[in-house]
């Protein structure tokens, strides 16, 4: 398991540790009695901890400098940790908490159907762990998410009317799509850490990390673990880690990932469900044509969802239309001077030239088409404050696009990484342009 590990690839019969998970590991054992669920070997047979003992501090170092015979994850149990009776207790409270999930499952059968899947889902002791770890992150802040996150992918999967097994597919793995992040640098995972485009290459990994976590440590169908290694990928190629499109991505991945991007905006106080419609419908053909359609009749059916509330004014809003302006062009014309530059015969440039050149079209003709383009540049011969509507949906996809620009500079870092210096320098001033979008 190499990114689940230190290094090199696990070979059959052992296994290192990753340090990151041992840190939560150890740091649980200050609350709960996380104990050895069977002697602990290492390769060479000797015994490292025994039956029963509980993790502790002064284990750390043993562990991670030796190899085991098992993953550590699959040797530990830990009592009182997180149950389904809880993740329930958090649905219900997320339930009773949340507009937009409420308009989601207006409907006591819906609720009650959200409920009754989440009771149908059953953890190992592996699993168990890796929860109570999320649960003890950033005051909840995780596990919230990843049960907000199941839900979501829950109701869409009824709305879309998928079979009850496929539904239940859907509810494991969106309750444990986030489980590889246990396994990565709680630095990185802050909900305040802005992350530079070179660090995000340590996060990418994740979706990855908890599909093999998920088809290594348990005995789920492979088509949850596959749902959790495509949380992030995108129907048109642009998402993470393996640019997956269209058919590539199965139908339990692209429900996950959707409820995935609507779990961050559902926890936003200001008329979530109109702002997850368009964030929905920014760049065509992102997400599944059936998904997007189903969030936009739920709107449609809330009334008070289509009015946009408070509402930033033009000369607010301003400054961010600017820089997404001037990042556009600035962008551009970075991509035009690669393209001409000495080096762009060089293996490489010229792909990751065009790909970066190729999603900042999308994203042009997408502003074009939803009349935001003409906002960006003379935005006062265009509106005034008159039209709240207008001036919700320019916030909104400003927003979006102002993340997706960051998204381009994260990803064209990612596939610089086997270049050499040179072309990374090439390349150096485009990823700051998009990476400082907004």
């Amino acid at each position: 398991m190499n990114e689940i590990h230190q290094g090199g690839t696990a070979g059959e019969g052992q296994s290192t540790v990753n340090p990151h998970y041992l840190e939560r590991a150890i740091d649980l054992g200050e609350r709960y009695d996380v104990c050895a669920s069977e002697d602990i070997y290492d390769v060479q047979g000797m015994k490292l901890i025994a039956k029963g003992a509980k993790l502790a501090p002064g284990m750390q170092e043993r562990l991670i400098r030796r190899k085991l015979r098992k993953p550590l994850e699959m040797t530990l149990s830990i009592t009182d940790g997180v149950d389904i009776a809880l993740v329930r207790e958090m649905a219900e409270q997320l339930l009773d908490e949340l507009p937009p999930l409420q308009a989601c499952a207006a409907e006591t059968a819906t609720r009650r159907m959200l409920l009754d899947a989440l009771g149908g889902i059953r953890l190992n002791s592996s699993m168990t762990t890796l929860l109570t770890m999320a649960y003890k992150s950033e005051g909840q802040r995780h596990f919230r998410h990843t049960v907000l996150v199941g839900l979501i992918a829950m109701v869409l999967a009824d709305r879309a009317q998928l079979p009850r097994d496929d539904v239940l597919t859907i509810a494991h793995a969106g309750l444990l799509h986030d489980i590889g992040e246990m396994y990565l640098d709680p630095a990185y995972l802050r909900s305040d850490a802005h992350l530079k485009p070179e660090e995000w290459k340590h996060v990418i990994v994740h979706p990855k990390v908890g599909q093999m976590v998920l088809t290594e440590q348990t005995s789920y169908p492979p088509r949850v673990a596959r749902a959790v290694g495509e949380h992030h990928e995108r129907l048109d190629g642009s998402g993470y880690p393996h640019r997956h499109a269209g058919r590539q991505i199965s139908r339990e991945g692209s429900f996950v990932a959707t409820a995935e991007m609507l779990g961050g905006i559902f926890m936003r106080p200001d008329n979530a469900l109109q702002r997850a419609c368009l964030a929905l419908r920014i760049i065509p053909r992102e997400f599944e044509a059936e998904v997007v359609s189903i969030v936009s009749r739920i709107v449609q059916a809330t009334p008070q969802a289509s009015r946009p509330g408070s509402v930033r004014s033009l000369a607010e809003q301003q400054p961010r239309l600017n820089t997404l302006h001037r990042t556009l062009e600035d962008a551009l014309a970075k991509c035009a001077a690669i393209a001409s530059s000495p080096q762009a015969t060089e293996e490489g440039v010229l792909d990751a030239q065009q790909r970066v050149a190729d999603r900042i079209d999308v994203i042009w003709r997408s502003l074009a088409s939803s009349g935001v383009g003409a906002c960006l540049v003379e935005p006062q011969q265009v509106i005034d404050d008159s039209r709240p509507e207008i001036l919700f949906e320019l916030e909104v996809v400003s927003r979006e696009l102002s993340w997706r620009l960051r998204d381009i500079a994260r990803d064209l870092v990612v596939q610089l990484t086997q270049q050499d210096t040179a072309t990374q320098a090439l390349f150096a001033e485009l990823v700051d342009t998009l990476d400082h979008a907004g």
